[in-house]
């Protein structure tokens, strides 16, 4: 693959030149090289490249690159795109200000910019308000479900009905707290199109684990793997059972890390997907 990309950004192909200075960047594939990746991405920006852009001044804001990194280039870019109306900078602006990154942490303007932003279409802005009105942020953003279910209504006929119903699923499924909401929730997970299951399940571990914990109960119920009702709670018959089904169903040898680690939610969506398809 990396031999792909030198050539690709070789021959000034836009793609390849920005995804080779992301894995310099990172240094998660290949050897991490900060002077590299600066390189690749002052070449996408020559190419044209408007993701390349707001990826670098974001880079430079936070100091993906090291002693390469310049703070003050970062904000100056970062503005200058959200000024000329660069709907992914005007979300990327709103969040450092909510947050405090980068910029004087100023949540009141942060919400304002992706609420006006939301009014003008930007369906990024609106999903950005649903996440953040469902989960709320420390100190910045309360939760509410009123507002969250706002936003998840700006974008009827502006995004796809399937996305629009993983919002609502996600949004039950954040305020629910009872056992009977957790059955609703299961009950709506099942009404969701097939092909978003898998997004569903892994997006909802960091909404609410009970919920989660319900649906794999539920689904180690009907395959035989677990004997008690579904309750949300992760007791030690549901991890005991969890076993059984991953070494009989799934990647056996993650199966130790536990029904709630990252790659096993992985594995259970991918699972669920394609059993119930």
């Amino acid at each position: 693959m990396l031999g792909f990309l030198e050539k690709g950004a070789a021959q000034n192909d836009i793609g390849s030149t920005l995804r080779l200075a992301r894995l310099y960047r990172d240094g998660k594939i290949i050897k991490k090289n900060a002077k590299k990746s600066v390189e690749l991405y002052n070449l996408a920006i020559k190419l044209g490249s408007d993701q390349a852009k707001l990826e670098f001044a974001d880079g430079n804001i936070d100091g993906r690159f090291g002693k390469f990194s310049n703070v003050k280039k970062g904000i100056e870019s970062l503005e200058l795109l959200a000024s000329n109306g660069g709907e992914r900078a005007q979300v990327s602006l709103a969040n450092r200000y909510i947050f405090g990154k980068g910029f004087k942490k100023a949540p009141l303007r942060g919400l304002t910019i992706l609420s006006e932003e939301s009014a003008k279409g930007n369906i990024i802005a609106t999903k950005r308000l649903i996440s953040l009105y469902r989960d709320g942020v420390d100190g910045a953003v309360a939760p509410s479900y009123a507002k969250a279910n706002q936003y998840i209504g700006a974008l009827q006929n502006k995004a796809d009905r399937g996305g629009i119903a993983v919002e609502k699923f996600l949004l039950a499924a954040r305020f629910a707290r009872t056992a009977q909401e957790y059955e609703l929730v299961s009950q709506n997970f099942y009404n969701l199109p097939i092909a978003y299951l898998d997004s569903a399940i892994r997006s909802l571990q960091w909404v609410n684990l009970n919920s989660y914990v319900y649906i794999l109960q539920t689904e180690m119920n009907k395959r035989g793997f677990l004997k008690i009702n579904p309750n949300g709670m992760l007791n030690s018959s549901t991890v005991k059972s969890f076993y059984e089904m991953c070494r009989i169903n799934l990647d056996s040898t993650k199966c130790l890390s536990g029904p709630l680690s990252e790659e096993n939610i992985r594995q259970v969506g991918i699972f669920f997907q394609k059993d119930l398809w």
